[in-house]
């Protein structure tokens, strides 16, 4: 399974992840296990949602420049973040990992 990495820097399985928007796949059992351990990934469809323009993807992809990002990726980054929050309080209530359980 695809998850997205939305945070500056993790480890994840042993692999450092750095860049924003990387895709990292894992079974969705070691998904979820991650995202429980507080690693900073979302399931590629709710990532998707959030509407990252490649451009965006490639000009925020490390945290320096997203410290004076856009309006409208700053927007988008907090839904990411809003996104992932809500992934943890559905698994915390033995919900899906992705909303509407797909």
């Amino acid at each position: 399974m695809t998850f997205r990495f939305i945070g500056t820097e993790a480890s994840i399985e042993g692999r450092k992840v750095e860049k924003f928007g990387a895709a990292v796949e894992l079974s969705e059992e070691s998904g979820i296990a991650a995202i429980r351990g507080n690693s900073p990934i979302l399931p590629d469809i709710e990532f998707q949602a959030c509407a990252f323009t490649s451009e965006e993807l490639e000009e925020y992809a490390y945290p320096g420049p997203r410290q004076e990002c856009s309006d409208a990726f700053g927007r988008k980054w907090f839904a990411a973040r809003l996104a992932l929050h809500e992934v943890r309080e559905r698994l915390k209530i033995g919900g899906p990992l992705v909303a509407g359980g797909k």
